[in-house]
């Protein structure tokens, strides 16, 4: 937002401070100065200064309201421009709202109005802002704009047909805007239009349907705010940004409209020579009331880590135009009615020190109070459990949880129907999946492509499904291993291990009585702590790389469950051994051949041995082939054992 310092002079006559003085106290008080320019204006030598405005301050995307930040700063009264009262006459306008998009809505019809340029002063002003010059009418909707944050938009009213209304566009239509863009419209469109056209995208652009021409004689003048979502969301889908939107994708103040459309109304009338010719329409839906907040001045100090008194405080939210009631504490502090960002107490406090200054804050954190630990137990042995997983090697993986209806079909063993989503992204996944088992399989298959010769992978997720006309979710670990000849003994091993490092002291593996269809029925287990079965344990009857897969599939939270029943101790990870890493090359045709290498090297170095085996690199030769760089860890060896063996098995002695 750009700014006259010859303008913030006239707004606060007794202000002595230099543009370079009022760049550094907004820049203290969290607005960053983006630019100091020299400029000429009226025939003067003048200062434009620029400042970036945070998102949470549409009051300051104005004159006005940076003015105020200025004043409040200083401590120095501010004038706002004048207004009169309207003097509405007894003609309807026919005006229809037709959506819960327009918040609140002013409009009224002035007849008798003069078209003419604009004064030299005015189109200069303009152009300081990159606007161009219309006509006189036009450019004093602008200038309205700059000056107190709310657009406006001039209708000729003699070129409308039938009633003119605010409604959602539900058809598929092109307009061209004002400055002769075409635009297609889609769906969910916030519009202005008569019977045939439409005006105007609400709060984005006009149309050259009824503009503002030499030949209009009278004006229906609007003024709204409405759904800030919703004319993002408009601006996003038709890529038209204009200062308009700019302003209005924002929470203004419903109560301070009332004085930009007052204002608009005198400048056209006084400019013009035009009058009122209706009465005012209003539409306003949402009422809304003064905020007050119970605050605690000692928060300022607890906070901010400074010590101020109870009367600087007081002093500094009364720059700010807060009202403040300190017969009691907690104080009752009234926020102005352009702080549509303030809503908490700690927001208050914020302001206090914003206008102290906050250069002047320490440096060191306030100490805070120690709190308890909540975070939930599932969370924290989440975090454990990564950990002992990739310490045994396997690979975590993260998997989309939308799947197809075909894909739960084949995997789940749970007694939950499927559930779907409406309007899903891509309808090849309608569903939530049921079970994490479906997510491996997907991921073997990408692996295969990649011809990995072997997987151990793992994912930690939820799963979702429907238990009559309730929906469940909840979080379950699996694995899924290929390629290897003992991939089933080895997972079961590995599920024991993890279980009894969670704390189950013993667990159980009976044939299954849910089979899913991708699994072999003579190899399915369920997995059995206590009484009750937590998860599911099987050999599948797809291959990988034509070697057995097996997968296996626990309810984390059955499981946390148990050990919270049996007050079992959280397990702690303690490494006894001394791992050795040494590395070595091998060359090989393609994955196939490495991988039956590999097969072979980890036959001749054997479990006792070895504890990882991994392609960490690959570069490819001129004859075609591959060098692979292998890293092999050792485990229950020194180092001069694990040396030799790693010589010997690689070949490299």
């Amino acid at each position: 937002m750009k700014i006259l310092y010859s303008q913030i002079k006239q707004l606060i006559p007794s202000l002595a401070a230099t543009p370079a003085e009022i760049g550094e106290a907004l820049t203290m008080t969290g607005f960053m100065q983006e630019s100091l320019e020299m400029v000429n204006y009226n025939g003067q030598p003048d200062v434009l200064l620029g400042f970036e405005i945070r998102q949470n301050r549409p009051d300051c995307l104005s004159v006005i309201g940076l003015t105020r930040e200025i004043a409040a700063y200083f401590n120095l009264p501010f004038n706002l421009p004048p207004t009169t009262e309207l003097t509405p006459a007894e003609t309807e306008v026919p005006i229809r709202i037709e959506t819960s998009a327009v918040r609140r809505l002013k409009a009224v019809k002035l007849q008798n109005i003069s078209i003419k340029p604009s004064p030299q002063w005015l189109v200069d002003y303009l152009a300081l802002y990159e606007i161009n010059s219309i006509n006189l009418p036009v450019d004093l909707s602008n200038y309205v704009m700059l000056l107190t944050g709310y657009p406006s938009h001039l209708m000729d009213y003699e070129l409308l047909d039938g009633d003119t209304v605010w409604s959602i566009n539900h058809q598929s239509r092109e307009i061209t805007t004002l400055d002769g863009t075409s635009v297609k419209l889609k769906d969910e469109e916030l519009i202005i239009h008569d019977r045939h056209s439409i005006i105007a995208l609400a709060g984005i652009i006009g149309t050259d349907y009824a503009p503002i021409t030499e030949k209009t004689k009278i004006i229906l003048a609007e003024m709204a705010l409405y759904d800030p979502a919703l004319i993002r969301r408009n601006v996003r889908a038709l890529h038209v940004v204009t200062e308009a939107s700019n302003r209005l994708s924002k929470n203004l103040s419903l109560v301070d409209l009332d004085y930009a459309f007052n204002l608009l109304i005198n400048l056209l009338l006084d400019q013009t020579g035009g009058e009122i010719a209706s009465q005012v329409v209003e539409d306003y839906k949402e009422k809304t009331e003064v905020k007050t907040i119970k605050f605690e001045p000692q928060l300022v100090s607890e906070l901010g880590g400074i010590n101020i008194e109870l009367a600087q405080c007081r002093q500094l939210l009364s720059q700010l135009e807060f009202t403040v009631n300190d017969a009691q504490l907690p104080w009752e502090v009234t926020v102005p009615s352009y702080r549509t960002d303030i809503e908490l107490p700690e927001d208050v406090v914020e302001e206090v020190l914003r206008l102290y200054r906050f250069d002047k804050l320490p440096s060191v954190l306030p100490a805070l109070p120690a709190t308890l630990d909540i975070t939930p137990p599932l969370t924290k042995a989440k975090e454990r459990w990564r950990d002992w997983l990739a310490f045994q090697g396997w690979d975590e993986v993260l998997s989309w949880t939308m799947v197809g209806l075909e894909d739960n079909a084949l995997t789940n063993y749970l007694p939950w129907a499927i559930a779907t989503v409406q309007n899903a992204i891509n309808e090849d996944y309608p569903a939530l999946r049921q079970t994490i088992i479906v997510s491996l399989i997907k991921q073997a298959h990408e692996y295969a492509k990649e011809q990995v010769p072997e997987l151990k992978i793992f994912e930690l997720g939820k799963v979702f499904g429907k238990v009559e006309n309730s929906y469940q979710e909840a979080e379950h670990l699996g694995w899924l291993v290929g390629g290897g000849d003992r991939v089933i003994d080895d997972l079961r091993q590995t599920v024991s291990g993890f279980l009894a490092y969670s704390g189950v002291e013993r667990v159980y593996f009976y044939p299954a009585k849910n089979i899913p269809a991708i699994a072999n029925p003579y190899a399915a287990w369920e997995i059995i702590i206590g009484e009750e079965p937590i998860g599911f344990l099987a050999q599948l009857k797809e291959h990988y790389n034509d070697k057995i897969m097996a997968t296996a599939e626990i309810d984390l939270e059955q499981l946390i469950s148990y050990l919270q029943e049996h007050k079992m101790p959280a397990p702690t990870v303690e490494i006894t051994q001394k791992l050795i890493t040494l590395d070595a090359n091998l060359e090989a045709d393609d994955r196939r051949e490495l991988g039956i290498k590999l097969q072979d090297i980890e036959d001749k170095l054997g479990r006792e041995s070895l504890w990882s085996l991994a392609v960490i690199d690959e570069f490819s030769l001129p004859n075609g082939r591959c060098r692979y760089t292998i890293r092999a860890v050792y485990k229950e060896l020194d180092d001069q054992s694990a040396k030799k063996l790693h010589l010997q098995v690689f070949g490299l002695s």
